[in-house]
C-alpha cells in the first residue's frame, strides 16, 4: 500500500522509540519461550517442570488452557478395505500374537518392574 506524500504510514501508530522497544520485549519474549524446551541435566525441559505445576496446582484450568489449542473439530476420512476378509484364521491369529507383544513391551518400557509373562506363537 503506497501513502500520499507527506502522510504517515503509521499516522496514529508509535513511535521508532516504541517500535524498538516493542521489538527488544518480543525477541525476549522469544528468546525465554525458546528456552523452555532446554532439557537440564537430569532430562526434563523448563516446560515440562512448568507444565507439571500447573498441573498440581490447577488441574481444571490447565486443561482448558490447552484445550484452546486444540481443533474443535476434526473431520477424519476413512477408507474401509476388505483385507481381513481375505485373511486365513492364522494369519489372523499372527497378527494378534504380534500386536500383543508390542504391548507387552510398551507395558515393559512404561513399567519395568513388571513381572515376565510369555506369548506362545
Amino acid at each position: 500500500m503506497a501513502f500520499p506524500k507527506g502522510v504517515s504510514g503509521n499516522p496514529s501508530g508509535m513511535s521508532k522509540q516504541q517500535h524498538q522497544l516493542l521489538n527488544k520485549v518480543r525477541n525476549s519474549l522469544n528468546k525465554a519461550v525458546d528456552g523452555l524446551g532446554t532439557a537440564s541435566k537430569d532430562g526434563t525441559t523448563v516446560m515440562a517442570e512448568l507444565i507439571t505445576q500447573a498441573l498440581k496446582d490447577d488441574v481444571v484450568g490447565t486443561l482448558k488452557a490447552f484445550s484452546q489449542f486444540i481443533p474443535k473439530e476434526l473431520n477424519v476420512d476413512v477408507t474401509h478395505t476388505q483385507s481381513a476378509k481375505s485373511l486365513t484364521d492364522d494369519q489372523l491369529a499372527d497378527i494378534i500374537a504380534e500386536r500383543a507383544r508390542a504391548r507387552l513391551l510398551e507395558e515393559k518400557v512404561i513399567n519395568p518392574e513388571q513381572e515376565e509373562t510369555v506369548i506362545n506363537q
